[in-house]
């Protein structure tokens, strides 16, 4: 607790099982979920000192994450669990103090699992759908109880190993990150370990957009662990459209970076439709219209504009990179 003082756990008498989550699979999983390529960028240990600050980049690049907050750091920042549930980002089950679960009987494996997720949902009202074993250490006691709760199991594939930085945001530590988290680019599906522990990791924070930049250079789609691939909120007027930089060809003729976000509206048939404007001599305002199944089919002109050379742009303007790509990719 911000006092110094240990939190106390929720008294629980019963498993406490995610019915809001599909049945879980047996066994753990370390493959990102979807089709072709997708990276998912998950946080053990939190909430801590950089939680908001992590959670400031992952809105401005527009990709989704997710969180296996201790049920312990819950209790002491209460508020930034609400953050991270309020943003749409995927909570997990990280256990309540980060116990060995292999040193302990079915009973008290059973106990962390429950804890947590009891403090999670008194906070946010969200059942947790995945449990990583603190570690990644589990057994096959751990693989039934995390079953029986309708709780996904997941460890990871690739591993920053950013705690060792141990407070640091030295140059050194923030390149031993990033290169690290790289090593993901030779695998199809990687599930990148990262931490966002009390004390606070700023080595992380500072290498996070690099990480970002790298997987959405290398055409990869960000989803979290349910299989999302956007955190379900709209961006924000002014935000910039495409953070990865490689722009919009606007009727395969002009390459524009740095398109921002004047206006949104949301309906129920269209959740979030974003209004863009092209920087430049490229006048008028587009819209991207967001397709529910995460696919864009295009940005489609909703004024009439022209391109430089004066061309009614009667085709709007379509993704440089991919026309039918993850809207997620480029929209935040």
């Amino acid at each position: 607790m911000p006092d110094g003082q240990v939190a106390a756990a929720p008294q629980v008498t019963s498993p406490q099982v995610s019915t809001s989550c599909p049945a879980a699979p047996y066994g753990a999983n370390r493959s990102a979920p979807g089709s072709g390529k997708t990276v998912a960028l998950t946080f053990d240990d939190g909430p801590g000192a950089s939680t908001a600050s992590i959670v400031s980049i992952l809105a401005q690049y527009g990709v989704p994450a997710t969180f296996f907050n201790l049920g312990q750091n819950m209790a002491a920042r209460p508020a930034l669990v609400k953050q991270e549930a309020s943003a749409g980002y995927a909570l997990g089950n990280h256990t309540w103090d980060h116990k060995k679960l292999t040193t302990l009987p079915a009973s008290a494996q059973g106990t962390e699992m429950d804890q947590a997720s009891a403090e999670q949902v008194s906070l946010t009202g969200i059942q947790p759908c995945g449990f990583r074993p603190p570690g990644g250490n589990y057994n096959s006691t751990t693989l039934s109880l995390a079953q029986q709760r309708r709780m996904t199991v997941w460890t990871w594939s690739v591993d920053t190993e950013d705690w060792k930085a141990n407070g640091s945001s030295s140059a050194y530590w923030v390149n031993r990150i990033v290169n690290l988290a790289e090593k993901g680019g030779s695998q199809t599906h990687p599930v990148l370990l990262m931490h966002n522990q009390p004390a606070g990791n700023p080595a992380t924070v500072r290498a996070l957009p690099t990480i970002i930049q790298y997987f959405g250079r290398h055409g990869y789609t960000f989803v979290d662990l349910l299989g999302r691939t956007a955190a379900h909120t709209p961006g924000g007027l002014g935000d910039e459209v495409n953070p990865f930089g490689n722009g919009f060809d606007v009727f395969h003729q002009q390459k524009a970076v740095n398109a921002i976000i004047v206006g949104w509206t949301a309906t129920k048939a269209d959740p979030a439709t974003h209004f863009i404007r092209l920087p430049g001599t490229v006048p008028g305002a587009y819209r991207f219209e967001y397709a529910p199944n995460g696919v864009a089919t295009g940005l489609s002109v909703s004024v009439p504009g022209y391109d430089a050379a004066g061309t009614g742009l009667k085709y709007g303007l379509v993704l440089r990179a991919s026309n039918n790509g993850p809207w997620q990719q480029f929209i935040p």
